[in-house]
């Protein structure tokens, strides 16, 4: 049932409320398990206290093979217990689990090395382990051959049939045959058979007991004739055959399952086809006495089924699941489908995040009203790697048992009310928290969302691009009862300002000197109406000059500018310009800084009543060996001093504040031997927008310091402003993330905007038609603040989850590097900020995985930051020119850091009179001040408790002729 709401009654959400604590579990959930690396769940079984066991594969400690994996959990995926064993020369892994009374059998395989005259790179050998519920080992047997491999086990007479592939000579050559062998109780095998396939290979896949003590076993074969078919063998209690039967058809046919009924009816589950990528489920009846088919049926359904378990229903109906692919593309999703007694097809539902999600077992939920799945999954990983997952549907399929759905319109009627003639709002992101976190969507292009949830309370909100939007309704309470619901939820939007909100973005993903470069232009209106006569105006970096355009543009000066027209709300295009960087006059590792501004770049914000009026500008240059900076107010005159600080490298060389009338300036000159200067200046208070005015200068007067450019935010947090700073380079690798700014040894203000680059290059042998990133956000990065910006080809971009980013550039047709190195690149760039509220302190990580086609991902490099103040990371100069001097403070401070009392203490005796202790912040401002007469008060403690963390600067006046300071951190 499908309930739609737009407004609630109080007593509706309090009797929901009080009720909310009583509710345990959802019908439906999924969890994954595993660390680094990759793990699988081959199988699963559901143990008699109703929680599971996943066994599978797990990546060693080498990394180059893998170990047993064993995962317990109780009913709703908790882990209980978790293993990982194996041996240190080969690689094993499990396939399947039979529950034994108090006991497991697990069947699986290993591979070796073997002798290097063989054609194989390594030898199988079928495995056997009884484990305990706790994945103890109780015993263990394998195969004696060198080359086989065990798929599938039954329970047999008093014993265990198990089926695989044996390899073994045929005409100089290794072919797989269908291969069976029989253990007893105690695990010691007692009879074996292969068969041989003449001119062909073939294997046996599964097998069931049927009620005389015979078995059949389905497997498939090859020939020269033919492409792989069915094949049944049934055979006594002792191996031999008793009959055989080839089932041809058109296409392939690999066996998945087979099942007998209680009436002795045999139903299986095969995959069937004709050529990559055309794979269907086939579903198959057959007469256990004749061997004859009574059904055969494909189940046509778009995309590619790639099947690897069936399980019968007592109701004759079939389960199946395994990894769809759609049509035209390489991604996975896992899938699981019904199919009803005489093989229609019932229902076809996918699963999973992003990409790269299978089911390989599959069984009924206890109680019998579910599925339980088990499988492999990339898509809900911090680094990309594979985990083993665990999932639980009802009998409909359904992972959760509730779903949040809806429509985003633009409220152009101004009723607060959903109208189907609104305008739909396109990728908005909306974001539902409850007690698990939160979970993010983004709108479809119709404005249509769906949100997946569990059952239990959430508050649902629409995250607007900007604040001159505002949605009638915000933090919807939606409350979903135990036995899951599907509720509608509509946002209508309205306006709070009438006007344009231009964002730009300008990137290129390198620098290289004496050579053509690609900037990317990216622009959109976040606004609420058209922007009329849009432009924009580009300066290059002064070693840079531009040789082309994908938009016609003019030249102004220093400025190269590009018509625009109108641009709609909500919308937005792209251009690209090349402009050629120089030779000689270009240091390797110089940074060059390009500026892109769109116009109309007004504001409808409401002015702060706070603001003077003033406004700071900053200009620079490099005289020979001099660094001349100028701080410019060109607005009114200003009310109230503003701090400023200058730095070489990591050294402040000054910091200070100033005072200025309008049109008023200062010059400062300073000599950096080479070192990179940065001047930041605070901006008045209450100055609307986010304007930092800074600057920086590098290699002025010596050898160029590489790294330091890129430790601050640069001047373009206004929206219609973007400032784009890259150092040139020789080599580099083509698959890497960064993030900027690098902060200060990595450490960056709490509410830093960071700007993540992601490259990418196709670095293989062919063609990739499909490029994707998998980019799972750091749990301390606000999805709400992500801003897209430009990429080298379209994408789109996807949001799941907790916060996990898919950029599809599919189709792309990428070339190799050694085909067209230029166009074998690429990349994409975002904007976000840290979640308010984050600790100082918190590690801020990042990293990318990059897929090409099919191939493992490639991970790229992870960006770290450190969220705390990053002044406090920088020395002072004992030169400083302004009133800090630090070379000989004749005072101490303890403790320091300290967090709520220091101890001020001079380190000789003094005949001075009154002296006065100041307290600067990190700008200079005076934030506490002090009278100290020594000769009656030998320390002097000072309560720093209402100063927030950070540095500052403890002053000491009337001991010298100038005043002495000393560094403080708060922590």
């Amino acid at each position: 049932m499908k309930k739609r709401y737009k407004y609630f009654c109080p007593l509706f959400c309090c009797f929901w409320g009080l009720l909310f604590p009583l509710i345990l579990s959802a019908q439906g959930w999924q969890r994954t398990y595993g660390a680094s690396g990759d793990q699988r769940a081959f199988a699963l079984t559901a143990l008699p206290d109703g929680g599971y066991v996943l066994l599978g594969s797990s990546n060693d400690s080498t990394g180059l093979r893998t170990d047993w994996y064993f995962v317990r959990t109780d009913s709703v995926g908790a882990v209980l217990s978790e293993r990982r064993w194996g041996a240190a020369d080969s690689s094993e892994y499990a396939t399947q689990v039979i529950l034994q009374d108090t006991l497991l059998f697990v069947l699986g395989n290993a591979g070796y090395p073997i002798a290097p005259t063989l054609m194989f790179e390594e030898g199988t050998a079928g495995l056997w382990q009884v484990l305990d519920f706790q994945g103890n080992i109780i015993s263990q047997g394998a195969d004696v051959h060198q080359i086989c491999l065990a798929e599938s086990a039954i329970p047999f007479q008093d014993g265990t049939l198990i089926t695989g592939v044996h390899y073994r000579p045929v005409t100089d050559t290794y072919f797989p045959q269908p291969y069976w062998f029989f253990i007893d109780s105690s695990g010691a095998k007692v009879w074996e058979k292969t068969e041989l396939i003449e001119l062909g290979y073939g294997n046996a896949t599964c097998a069931v007991s049927l009620s005389d003590s015979t078995a059949l076993i389905l497997g498939s074969k090859y020939t020269q004739s033919n492409s792989d078919d069915a094949l049944l063998y049934k055979i006594n209690a002792q191996g031999a055959i008793l009959a055989e039967r080839t089932l041809p058809a058109i296409g392939y046919q690999h066996p998945v399952a087979m099942y007998r009924s209680a009436s002795d009816e045999l139903t299986a589950i095969l995959e069937t086809g004709y050529s990559f990528p055309g794979k269907n489920i086939l579903y198959v009846k057959i007469d256990p006495l004749t061997l004859d088919t009574l059904a055969w049926k494909e189940i046509l359904y778009p995309g590619n089924e790639e099947t690897h378990a069936a399980l019968l229903l007592p109701d004759g109906n079939m389960a199946v699941a395994g990894a769809w692919i759609p049509d035209g593309a390489n991604s996975r999703d896992a899938f699981l489908a019904l199919i009803d007694s005489v093989g229609n097809l019932l229902w076809f539902k996918t699963y999973g995040g992003i990409r790269g999600d299978i089911f390989w077992d599959l069984q009924l939920s206890p109680g019998g009203n579910g599925f339980v799945l088990g499988g492999q999954t990339a898509s809900y990983n911090l680094t990309g790697d594979m985990q083993a997952w665990l999932f639980k549907t009802d009998a409909s399929g359904n992972v959760y048992s509730s779903m949040l759905l809806g429509k985003l319109r633009r409220d152009e009627m101004a009723n607060c009310t959903v109208d189907s003639l609104e305008s739909p709002l396109r990728n908005w992101l909306v974001a539902a928290s409850g007690a698990s976190g939160a979970q993010y969507t983004l709108s479809d292009s119709a404005g249509n969302y769906q949100l997946p949830v569990d059952t239990g309370a959430w508050y649902v909100s629409v995250l607007p691009p900007s604040g001159y939007w505002n949605a009638c309704e915000d933090s919807v309470y939606m409350y979903f009862p135990p036995q899951g619901d599907t509720l509608a939820l509509d946002f209508s939007v309205q306006t709070l300002y009438e006007c344009p909100l231009l964002d730009i973005d300008i990137t290129t993903p390198f620098l290289r000197r004496c050579a053509d470069n690609t900037y990317f232009v990216r622009y959109f209106n976040y606004g609420t109406l058209s922007a009329p006569d849009a432009r924009v105006s580009i300066r290059l970096d002064p070693a840079l000059s531009i040789t082309g355009a994908t938009q016609p543009y003019q030249l102004s000066g220093d400025s190269i500018l590009f018509d625009l027209g109108e641009v709609p709300w909500l919308s937005g295009g792209d251009f690209q310009i090349t402009a050629f960087l120089a030779c000689d006059s270009v240091q390797i590792g110089q940074v060059h800084c390009t500026e892109a501004h769109i116009y109309p770049d007004s504001s409808c914000y409401f002015f702060d009543e706070n603001w003077d009026g003033a406004h700071v500008d900053i200009s620079g240059y490099c005289a020979g060996d001099s660094v001349v900076l100028t701080i410019t107010n060109t607005g009114l005159d200003m009310q109230d001093a503003v701090g400023y600080i200058i730095t070489e490298d990591q050294i402040i060389f000054k910091q200070s504040e100033l005072l200025l009338q309008s049109q008023q300036d200062t010059t400062i000159v300073l000599y950096p031997g080479g070192a990179t200067v940065t001047l930041i200046v605070q901006q008045p208070e209450g100055h609307p927008g986010n304007s930092q005015p800074m600057l920086i200068i590098e290699g002025c007067g010596g050898d160029l310091h590489p790294n330091y450019s890129f430790q601050f935010p640069q001047n373009d947090g206004d929206p219609y402003t973007d400032i784009e700073c890259r150092s040139n380079i020789g080599s580099f690798d083509p698959n890497d993330k960064t993030g900027l700014p690098l902060g200060v040894n990595g450490v960056v203000s709490p509410q830093t905007e960071i700007e993540y680059l992601i490259r990418f290059q196709n670095t293989g042998t062919d063609t990739a038609f499909m490029v994707q990133i998998l980019d799972t956000l750091s749990a301390y990065l606000d999805p709400a603040s992500l801003i897209p910006g430009a990429g080298s080809h379209p994408y789109r971009m996807r949001i799941s989850g907790a916060g996990i980013l898919l950029f599809d550039f599919s189709p792309i047709a990428l070339p190799d590097s050694n085909t067209n190195l230029a166009a074998s690149q690429g990349f994409v760039k975002y904007r976000i900020k840290p979640k308010i509220g984050t600790p100082l302190g918190a590690m801020v990580e990042n990293t990318a995985h990059i897929y090409f086609d099919n191939n493992a991902p490639v991970a790229t490099g992870t960006t770290k930051h450190i969220l705390g103040n990053p002044l406090e990371q920088l020395s002072t100069k004992t030169t400083n020119p302004d009133h800090l001097a630090t070379w000989d403070a004749p005072f101490s401070l303890s403790p320091n850091p300290g967090r709520e009392h220091i101890l001020v203490t001079l380190r000789q005796p003094s005949e001075s009179g009154r002296l006065h202790v100041k307290v600067r912040n990190a700008w200079g401002v005076v934030v506490q001040e002090q009278g100290w007469e020594p000769s009656n008060m030998p320390a002097l403690t000072m309560d720093m408790r209402l100063l927030p963390a950070g540095l500052y600067w403890v002053e000491l006046q009337g001991l010298r002729s100038r005043p002495v300071v000393q560094k403080f951190i708060k922590i």
